[in-house]
């Protein structure tokens, strides 16, 4: 009998060790989703941020993974770079300042 217990003993102390892992690997996935839909978020504009994170289908996210794959992601908008060469323009006195 003391022996049946110990083995049952095991065995939940084993389920356990492996619900702990599973809820492990559960909340990185999510890290990882989270992630990518923001940086899809972030490659349409800033305003697409909040509606994007609160709610996605899972499949937007293969197809997310898919445009980052095929680099069809705007990376100066997901990395928060401005457009300089577009937004200011330079005079002639400015022009002969830069070379």
């Amino acid at each position: 009998m003391e022996l049946y217990e110990n083995l049952v003993k095991c065995d939940i102390h084993i389920q356990v060790k492996q619900h702990i892992m599973l809820d492990i690997i559960v909340k990185i996935m999510i890290l990882i989703e989270t992630t990518l839909v923001l940086v899809d978020a972030l490659s349409m504009g800033y305003h697409m941020v909040v509606k994007k994170l609160t709610y996605y289908s899972f499949s937007d996210v293969y197809q997310i993974m898919e445009n980052i794959l095929t680099s069809k992601h705007n990376h100066r908008k997901v990395l928060g770079f401005p457009s300089v060469g577009k937004t200011i323009s330079i005079n002639e006195g400015g022009a002969k300042i830069s070379g």
